[in-house]
């Protein structure tokens, strides 16, 4: 009796033993079939990625050429109207004629014009230097537009601008007449965000700073910009640069 029972438990050891080997094949294999799973998992979405790459970066490429060509595009055009406006100035303020023709009225402004240059600004300018001259906007009651006037060459653009100063000590009449580049509406903007941030710099250095210096903006007739300067009689009309 003793000795079956000892047969039967040595055939449960060899049977334990049989099933750990089984367990522990069955583990084995579940790893591997797990890795495989893993690994395919990886490979298609490796395969998943690289064909969105495929076609995501043409797009994105295309995308990229379209936006510079368009930046491009508009920069050749501004810089295009600013070489337009190159040889231009606006004056404000200058009294408009109550003449009935067009003709009229375009002989007033030249003829102001002159006056204005030779008895204001001091400077030998005429009628025959300016390629055109015009009023902008629509004419309305109680209101003066500006007199945007066309020069032949910058010799006497730069004449004008730089002899502005003269016109402290000129008469009424043309003391209250400012003059001006004539801006592209890219540049109008520049200008003005650059007036607000001088402001903010003379507010920022206190005042003691802004009774000795002040901040302009030069370069109006190309890249405007903030320019740091000493204080003196201010000009009627924009910088020259």
């Amino acid at each position: 009796m003793d000795g079956r029972i000892q047969e039967l438990e040595s055939n449960k050891a060899v049977i334990d033993e049989q099933m750990h080997e089984l367990e522990k094949g069955l583990h084995v294999k579940a790893d591997k079939e797990s890795v495989k799973t893993i690994d395919d998992r990886l490979r298609q979405l490796e395969e998943r990625l690289k064909d969105h790459t495929n076609t995501q970066v043409p797009e994105s490429q295309g995308a990229i050429k379209k936006t510079v060509e368009k930046l491009v595009t508009q920069q050749i055009g501004e810089d295009k109207e600013i070489a337009a406006r190159k040889l231009n100035i606006v004056l404000y303020r200058v009294p408009e004629s109550s003449c009935r023709t067009q003709e009229e009225n375009k002989n007033d402004d030249i003829n102001f014009f002159e006056l204005f240059c030779q008895e204001g600004l001091g400077v030998d300018v005429k009628g025959n230097d300016v390629s055109k001259i015009f009023r902008l906007g629509k004419k309305e009651t109680d209101k003066v537009r500006p007199l945007l006037i066309g020069l032949k060459d910058q010799d006497t653009k730069s004449l004008i601008m730089k002899n502005l100063k003269n016109l402290k000590d000129a008469i009424n009449r043309y003391k209250q007449v400012s003059v001006a580049h004539d801006l592209t509406p890219l540049q109008r903007q520049q200008v003005k965000v650059l007036l607000e941030q001088s402001k903010e710099q003379e507010a920022t250095e206190g005042t003691s700073s802004s009774e000795n210096e002040r901040w302009i903006v030069v370069g109006q007739n190309g890249k405007p910009r903030l320019r740091k300067v000493k204080n003196r009689q201010r000009p009627t009309g924009q910088d020259q640069d």
